[in-house]
């Protein structure tokens, strides 16, 4: 079927059909060059074969005229001439080393030297390094958000400066990265001073197993987001009845399944009031106490903000 498709005088790329192949389905064709050679009908029809290869070589010699030449400067490398590695060229570096380097590589920029250059680099790096340390030893003594410069030094493998200040807050020195300064506004024991004040917070409102202010809250009747019915401890059911519970030191109770959900409602209240009004009543003075605390905290942090001030 192929062969009845391929006619004397057909052209495929540079193939032209004179005939008849010696071969069931080759077809003779001579190329432009003047090669004659049976070649696959089905090779000529898919595009497979297009010349004899004459055009590779053709290609091979344009390629090597546009490739690298003796002479060329990639970077620091010099082409000096042929190397017998394929596909490479013997280069010169400004250093003095010489060294077979592949074409593509050059020709890519993905090299440019011998080496010698990173050493270079590294030396530049160190240098600058070092610049940039007697820059940052100047702010010695100086104030940066209120803490004040005592030293200033580099830790090994790192490439940022530390410094030792004293903090404005707590008279206290401490260590810190120099660029952290600007958004410090307080030092690590002032962080602990802070998780103190968090500490007494929750002594004075967790007792017993159970938050004061959230069961206060709950009796002003602050509902929870998340109540698909807006009523505190009522959850609707799926076939359509409301179940009533209240939650307390941790424990769920269930307090009934009613047909509306008034009576849900008015039964969470119940309960409410015999377990949340006997559990607040037994701890009085603990929103007078978590005022102080407040207040204490307060000038704590005000008198912070004035030291900053000072500092600065």
């Amino acid at each position: 079927m192929v062969k009845n498709k391929i006619k004397i005088g057909d052209v495929f790329g540079q193939w032209e059909v004179i005939g008849q192949g010696n071969k069931p389905y080759y077809s003779k064709c001579r190329c432009t060059c003047g090669t004659i050679r049976d070649v696959s009908n089905r090779s000529l029809c898919a595009g497979d074969s297009k010349s004899c290869g004459c055009n590779k070589e053709y290609l091979k010699a344009r390629r090597k005229e546009s490739s690298v030449k003796t002479g060329d400067r990639f970077g620091m490398w010099e082409v000096i001439g042929e190397s017998s590695r394929p596909y490479s060229v013997m280069c010169k570096c400004d250093c003095g080393t010489v060294r077979s380097v592949y074409s593509r590589m050059l020709l890519a920029g993905k090299s440019k030297s011998c080496g010698c250059n990173k050493e270079h680099v590294k030396t530049t790096s160190k240098k600058i390094s070092e610049s940039n340390l007697r820059i940052a030893q100047k702010k010695v003594g100086t104030s940066i958000n209120g803490f004040r410069i005592v030293s200033i030094f580099k830790k090994k493998g790192e490439n940022v400066f530390y410094c030792k200040a004293i903090c404005p807050v707590c008279g206290k020195e401490t260590e810190t990265q120099l660029s952290r300064l600007k958004k410090n506004y307080m030092c690590v024991n002032c962080n602990r001073n802070n998780g103190d004040f968090l500490r007494e917070i929750h002594k004075s409102c967790y007792v017993d197993g159970s938050c004061l202010p959230s069961i206060r809250s709950r009796e002003n009747g602050t509902v929870n987001k998340n109540s698909s019915t807006k009523v505190n401890g009522v959850s609707l059911q799926k076939d359509g009845s409301y179940r009533a519970y209240i939650t307390f030191r941790r424990k769920q109770y269930h307090l009934g399944v009613y047909l509306s959900l008034e009576e849900a409602a008015s039964a969470r209240k119940e309960a409410e009031k015999k377990l949340f009004g006997e559990y607040i009543n037994s701890h009085q003075g603990w929103e007078d106490e978590l005022k102080e605390i407040g207040k204490r905290h307060k000038k704590k942090s005000e008198k912070r903000k004035e030291l900053k001030q000072d500092g600065n």
